[in-house]
């Protein structure tokens, strides 16, 4: 029984830290800026980015839930944080606002609603006895990356 312990709280650290790194995307406003600076865009024009992206995100968590029970949760995590990556160097390569919207907003958003939904999901199945401190602890994961993130990157 220590051994499913141990792997439990294996996945359950995994999934915090899956979800700090994912959670840095609500970070906008650390990227917008140099964004408008670099392509003289109009800040109105670039927060479609973010509402598109704030609209992938549960589609792809339900999209992911039946994809998941095929592939694992381990491989879905991964397709996701690489929608997740892809969608911040299309982003941050960036010349043409649609090409913004494509990479923060659509692969960026689907990756996150992965990364968020298949985490979460996984940790609820793995401690039935304790859904809701999980479930709490991973979306506690998710929050803190958006506000450490832009501490290290002003640091930086």
């Amino acid at each position: 029984m220590d051994e499913n312990k141990n792997i439990r709280l294996m996945v359950l650290f995994g999934a915090i830290i899956c979800n700090m790194t994912a959670g840095f995307f609500y970070s906008w406003s650390v990227y917008v800026g140099p964004l408008v600076q670099k392509n003289d865009w109009n800040i109105g024009d670039t927060g479609l980015a973010f509402s598109i992206a704030t609209c992938m995100i549960p589609l792809a968590m339900i999209g992911a839930s039946k994809v998941t029970l095929k592939i694992g949760a381990t491989k879905m995590v991964l397709l996701g944080g690489l929608s997740l990556v892809l969608g911040l160097i299309v982003s941050g390569f960036a010349t043409h606002i649609m090409i913004l919207y494509l990479g923060y907003g659509i692969l960026g958003g689907i990756g996150v609603g992965v990364i968020y939904g298949t985490t979460n999901a996984t940790c609820v199945k793995w401690f039935p006895d304790k859904k809701g401190t999980v479930s709490g602890m991973v979306v506690a994961g998710f929050g803190s990356g958006s506000v450490l993130f832009p501490q290290y990157v002003q640091k930086s």
